[in-house]
């Protein structure tokens, strides 16, 4: 057994997920980053990819079964110190992601150009 850390200052549920193969364990932090672990190694296992996908807390992940594909959702409960509020709000987001983790291929489609922008590719 082995104890993982992640980003994840908030009292919500941040959802895990396993591949199917026993591989890969992902989670997302409240930095708006999804961390994926080999928990396949011989030695306790580190961060193997970190990427930032969105701008708020990553609450959920999901692997799908047998497709190169990861879905995430953000958003969380921003409580403001009345005290302190000022008009300037941070940016919040509350988002469903489709994030194809495959080989990009050079497809003159809209959906691999989204996928593209999305990453920063």
């Amino acid at each position: 057994m082995f104890c993982v850390s992640r980003e994840a200052n908030t009292n919500q549920k941040i959802y895990i997920d396993l591949s199917v193969d026993g591989k890969w364990l992902v989670s997302g932090g409240t930095d708006g980053k999804v961390q994926v672990w080999n928990v396949e190694q011989q030695t306790y296992p580190t961060v193997h990819m970190q990427m930032g996908l969105h701008k708020d807390c990553v609450n959920g992940v999901s692997l799908h079964p047998y497709r190169p594909i990861l879905a995430t959702a953000s958003g969380q409960h921003h409580a403001q110190d009345p005290l302190h509020h000022t008009r300037h709000a941070k940016v919040y987001e509350n988002a469903l992601g489709m994030w194809w983790l495959g080989q990009q291929q050079e497809d003159n489609d809209i959906i691999t150009a989204i996928i593209k922008a999305a990453t920063h590719t």
